[in-house]
């Protein structure tokens, strides 16, 4: 199991107690038919805004996520999201967050570019100043978006793209050049690999000791080698975590 398939399982982990945590706290209702897979997928969005852009869950929940499916499950709405899951508005740093995110229920190797051809549809609304079909909090946010525009003061305006996926798109890619020409927007791709350099929590590595009698082990040379042969229980090498295991030490007793 390679580092980045450990990362995988471990934010998989990570969401998995997020929802509990965001459900016992009241923040998400309880929704009790639904599967594993959703409720990491859920708790993904919170757990990328907070890590990225440091956002409260209870913000999250009532003014930043706008997908349309995750509406649909917790709040019983159909509003249209045009391709944009979240937006958080940095006032500091005069920059503007969106996101849209892809979460794989089996490891994948690289990010599809094409996936964010559905984002154009809100940026096309945003160049024209047309609200229509917008409702909701995404509408919310739009409107603070023109209002934004219309300042003076330059303000900057990224894309992250985020998936749970191996490798991130090349940044030379035709797409990723149009939304800079079209819409002056900075699409940041955010793959496992890069993930990995700005998560708060990380999946460690685990130095562990064997115990063993003298008599459960049998030694020999060979080749000039001083070699053991210990006898030991299947489970005993192989608990939770072991495939983070980087070094074990034996002491015999």
């Amino acid at each position: 199991m390679d580092e980045l398939e450990i990362l995988y399982n471990f934010i998989n982990d990570e969401c998995d107690k997020l929802f509990k945590k965001l459900t016992t706290s009241g923040i998400l209702p309880d929704i009790s038919n639904l599967d594993d897979i959703e409720k990491r997928r859920s708790a993904f969005y919170f757990y990328i805004l907070k890590n990225l852009n440091d956002a409260s869950y209870e913000d999250t929940y009532s003014l930043f996520l706008f997908d349309n499916h995750f509406l649909k499950t917790f709040k019983n709405t159909d509003y249209k999201d045009f391709g944009i899951d979240a937006c958080f508005i940095s006032y500091q740093s005069r920059t503007v967050y969106f996101y849209n995110f892809k979460f794989r229920e089996s490891l994948c190797n690289e990010q599809d570019a094409s996936e964010l051809r559905s984002c154009k549809d809100f940026f096309d609304k945003l160049l024209a100043k047309d609200s229509d079909d917008l409702e909701g909090q995404i509408k919310v946010t739009f409107d603070k978006l023109i209002t934004i525009l219309e300042q003076p003061k330059k303000w900057n305006f990224v894309l992250n793209y985020v998936t749970n996926e191996k490798k991130p798109v090349q940044s030379n890619n035709s797409i990723i050049k149009e939304f800079k020409r079209l819409y002056k927007v900075k699409v940041v791709c955010y793959s496992l690999t890069q993930l990995s350099k700005r998560l708060s929590t990380k999946p460690t590595s685990i130095n562990c000791k064997f115990v063993l009698a003298n008599d459960d082990v049998i030694k020999f040379s060979m080749l000039d080698n001083n070699c053991l042969v210990c006898k030991m229980r299947v489970l005993d090498m192989f608990r939770e975590h072991s495939a983070m295991m980087k070094s074990a030490e034996l002491i015999l007793n």
